[in-house]
C-alpha cells in the first residue's frame, strides 16, 4: 500500500511539472513583446507563443509552455512536435529573465546551439524521458550575450530608452562605416548623439550603399548598455518604419539587409554594429564578423556629455584656490595694520585698560577677614573685625612710619 502511495505522488508530481503548475512568468511579462532576436513574441503567465525556429519545412515555430522553473530560469516544453528524420521531436529550451524595468527585460539562452538546424534548442524523441533543467540548462553564455526584451509600443512611448552611451554623446562630422573585412567603406557621414542622449541619428553620405546601413533612416534608440572588460555594449532600437530581415534563422544573414534590433561595442572612438544582439565575445570595438559593419567617429564638434567626476575635482581645487587665496589676503591684511601701528596703539590701549580692569577687580573684591596687625590701641580692633583691603594697606604703612 505504501509503495502504491509513492508512486502516486510521483506520478502527480510528474504531472504538475509537464502541465506548467510549477512555472509561473512575471505578471509584467503578459502582452506583446518584442524580442531583440526573435521578435514580436505573445507572453502569458506560462506560455511564449509564436516563437520563430526552423524545425522542419513544415514547422517554422513553436510555442512554448514552461514546465519548470528555478529562480530566474524556465525550461520551455514546445506544445507541439515536429516530424524530423521520420520521427516526432518536442523541443525543449531554457531561458534565464532578468528585468530591467516594466517595460524593459532582457534573456539569457541557456540551451546551446543545435548543430541541427543551428539554433537554440534541445530537441527529445516523443515518449522519452521528460526534459529537466539539468539537461537543458547547459550552457553559460556571457553577459554580452543577452537578448533585449521591450515591451510594444514602450520605444515609441519613451518608456523603455535610456541614456547612449558616453562615448557616442556628441557630434561627429566625419563618421568612416565599413564592412567587417574592410572590403568597401563610405566616409563623411555625420552622427548627431546631442539632439537627444537616447538616440543616434546617422546622416548618411552619398557614397554609403545598402551594404553600410542596418538601418535606413539612420535613426537609432539606446535601450540598454553593459560595461565589460573596458567596451561598453549597447543594445540599439532601429525606427524604421519596416524592415527588410527576418527571425526565423536567427544566426544566417543576408548583406544590405536592414534589422529591428542591432548591438554596438564601442570604445574612444571606435565602435562596431551587429545584427540583433552581440556576435560573441569577438566582437569588440575593431574588429566583428560578417555582416558587422566597423565605425570610426572624427570631426567632434560638440559634446553634450558632462563627466561627473570632473566636476568634483573642479569644485575641489576651486575650493583649494579659494582658501589659499583667502589667507593670503589674511597675511596682507594683518601686515598693512602691522605697518600702520594698529596693533601698538591696541597694547598700549589694551595695557592701561588691563590696570584699571585690575583695580576695579580688587575695589570689587569682598571684605577679608584678618588677624589683626597693630602696634597701638588706637588700631586696636578684635581680631574678628572685618576691614577692607585699603584699610588693611592705610593701616599696615601707618604702623611702619610709626615704627
Amino acid at each position: 500500500m505504501q509503495e502504491i502511495v509513492v508512486t502516486l505522488f510521483v506520478f502527480l508530481g510528474y504531472l504538475v511539472n509537464m502541465t506548467g503548475g510549477s512555472c509561473t512568468l512575471p505578471d509584467e511579462l503578459t502582452g506583446l513583446w518584442h524580442s531583440a532576436q526573435r521578435g514580436p513574441l505573445t507572453i502569458n503567465s506560462t506560455h511564449i507563443m509564436d516563437y520563430p525556429i526552423f524545425m522542419s519545412v513544415s514547422v517554422l515555430s513553436f510555442d512554448w509552455e514552461c514546465i519548470e522553473q528555478s529562480e530566474r530560469k524556465y525550461v520551455f516544453q514546445s506544445t507541439t512536435t515536429a516530424f524530423i528524420y521520420g520521427s516526432e521531436f518536442t523541443g525543449f529550451l531554457c531561458l534565464e529573465f532578468w528585468r530591467v524595468s516594466a517595460t524593459k527585460y532582457y534573456y539569457l539562452i541557456h540551451t546551446p546551439i543545435d548543430s541541427t538546424n543551428v539554433d537554440h534548442v534541445n530537441a527529445s524523441r516523443v515518449r522519452t524521458t521528460a526534459a529537466t533543467a539539468t539537461g537543458v540548462c547547459t550552457d553559460n553564455p556571457t553577459d554580452s550575450s543577452f537578448v533585449t526584451m521591450v515591451e510594444d509600443g514602450s520605444v515609441e512611448s519613451g518608456a523603455s530608452e535610456a541614456t547612449c552611451a558616453t562615448d557616442l554623446l556628441n557630434e561627429f562630422t566625419n563618421v568612416t562605416i565599413s564592412q567587417h573585412n574592410d572590403a568597401s567603406s563610405c566616409t563623411n557621414n555625420v552622427m548627431d548623439g546631442c539632439s537627444s542622449k537616447t538616440k543616434m541619428s546617422f546622416t548618411y553620405d552619398t557614397s554609403c550603399t545598402a551594404v553600410h546601413k542596418f538601418s535606413a533612416g539612420g535613426n537609432w534608440t539606446c535601450l540598454r548598455s553593459i560595461t565589460k572588460n573596458g567596451y561598453t555594449y549597447v543594445s540599439l532600437w532601429n525606427n524604421d518604419t519596416a524592415i527588410t530581415s527576418t527571425y526565423l534563422r536567427p544566426y544566417r544573414y543576408n548583406t544590405g539587409e536592414t534589422y529591428r534590433f542591432a548591438c554596438m561595442v564601442v570604445s574612444g572612438a571606435s565602435a562596431t554594429l551587429f545584427p540583433k544582439i552581440c556576435s560573441d565575445d569577438t566582437q569588440n570595438p575593431t574588429s566583428v564578423s560578417f555582416p558587422g559593419l566597423k565605425l570610426t567617429f572624427s570631426g567632434a564638434s560638440s559634446t553634450c556629455h558632462v563627466t561627473t567626476e570632473d566636476e568634483s575635482d573642479a569644485i575641489y581645487y576651486v575650493i583649494i584656490i579659494l582658501g589659499s587665496l583667502f589667507v593670503i589676503s589674511l597675511v596682507i591684511l594683518l601686515v598693512i595694520l602691522y605697518k600702520k601701528g594698529v596693533f601698538r596703539k591696541c597694547k598700549r590701549k589694551c595695557s592701561k585698560s588691563h590696570s584699571i580692569a585690575s583695580l576695579e577687580i580688587i575695589m570689587s573684591k569682598p571684605p577679608l577677614k584678618v588677624q589683626p596687625l597693630y602696634r597701638d590701641e588706637s588700631f586696636h580692633r578684635e581680631k574678628t573685625d572685618v576691614i577692607s583691603v585699603l584699610e588693611f594697606n592705610m593701616n599696615f604703612n601707618v604702623d611702619n612710619k610709626l615704627n
